[in-house]
């Protein structure tokens, strides 16, 4: 017998509402359903959450879908990214280190709470959350550093996070953020190290004068979709720190400096420089250089100008191979390298079980 609610259709009460089924934007379009009376739905004013979902149920009608609401709005983003999961899952196997890493991101979660915030996704290993003001998103990131560092595991010395802020303006699309501060937070991120805290000069901006946080800049970084690099600045969070400022000068002097790369495959070339900083090699259209081998992935590897250098860096399913002027030969395997005068790239095979028409030659000038 199919139940409402828990009720049956048979035991439907003398007043009911006769209900029908809507569209998307809540047209009636005809009643719910045409094999039975749709007088015979009991009325359910519970709230949602309190209906039991494991039972069978009739679904009575859908409500009106309200219309999406998008808010611009200035917030700090932090995204606390995990440390070598990867490994964990090798060293641990599969049980323990999800444990650990739940265990973590549970403590993270309650830290960015105690801090007025919000976690907006978890994705992987990484949690992606909201702030109103850049002082908290510091505090909450220090907090996390600190915190986490403290957890101890059986097997494990410590777990390490990596930590990105960025404070700037967002869309708010219901329970999601999106924009440029969001893929400006996520780079800080992707380029900090174990227990770093990596921010941008918007954020120390943004910073209350009497907070007593101690920042350097350490660097300049490129960020998708910005014409120029931006600078980087590490929050010290340990005290006793002994990071090694870089100065302005030398930084101006790395981002000016011009660096070119000529890559060849067969009949194709590609010119990178200051014009063009990233290219991606694979087997895929979409890839500035693509190379069909037997072994290569659709997106196989990417090369940047990084602060005058060109870093290859492995994303293939085979890994990449790389072969310098003086005979050595290295392998990537999800690691960078730093490209150096002449050599070849192999996607995938080593050297010797490749031929000509499957090498990349490249050379920097």
């Amino acid at each position: 017998m199919l139940r409402a609610s828990g009720f049956s259709v048979q035991d439907r009460p003398p007043s009911v509402r006769h209900t029908h089924a809507t569209d998307v934007n809540g047209r009636i379009t005809e009643p719910f359903d045409k094999r039975c009376n749709p007088a015979s739905a009991r009325e359910d004013t519970r709230r949602p959450a309190q209906i039991d979902w494991g039972k069978p149920c009739v679904i009575i009608g859908l409500a009106p879908r309200h219309e999406r609401t998008m808010n611009k709005a200035s917030c700090a983003i932090l995204f606390v990214d995990i440390s070598g999961s990867t490994q964990m899952y090798e060293k641990l196997g599969d049980e323990v280190a999800k444990k650990a890493i739940d265990k973590c991101l549970a403590q993270i979660s309650d830290i960015v709470v105690t801090q007025n915030g919000s976690v907006i996704k978890s994705i992987g290993d990484e949690l992606m959350c909201r702030f109103d003001n850049a002082d908290a998103a510091i505090k909450a990131a220090e907090a996390c550093q600190i915190e986490v560092g403290a957890l101890t595991f059986t097997g494990l010395a410590r777990i390490s996070i990596r930590a990105g802020v960025h404070f700037g303006q967002v869309i708010e699309d219901e329970n999601d953020i999106f924009g440029d501060a969001v893929n400006v937070a996520a780079r800080m991120t992707g380029i900090s190290r174990a227990g770093q805290i990596l921010t941008t000069e918007d954020t120390v901006n943004a910073l209350s004068a009497d907070l007593g946080v101690d920042v350097r800049q350490i660097d300049l970084a490129q960020v998708k979709g910005k014409a120029d690099k931006i600078p980087v600045y590490e929050v010290l969070w340990e005290k006793h720190d002994r990071v090694t400022r870089i100065s302005n000068d030398l930084l101006a002097r790395t981002q000016e400096s011009e660096m070119n790369l000529t890559l060849t495959h067969g009949i194709a070339s590609l010119e990178m420089s200051n014009q063009q900083k990233t290219a991606k090699i694979g087997r895929s259209e979409d890839c500035d250089f693509i190379v069909d081998t037997a072994l290569a992935s659709r997106v196989h590897a990417i090369i940047e100008l990084r602060r005058g250098k060109f870093i290859i860096t492995d994303q293939g399913t085979n890994g990449t191979y790389v072969g310098t002027n003086s005979g050595q030969e290295i392998y990537l395997r999800r690691e960078e390298f730093i490209l150096h005068g002449k050599g070849k790239i192999s996607l995938g095979k080593p050297f010797r079980e490749c031929g000509e028409a499957e090498l990349i030659y490249f050379e920097c000038h």
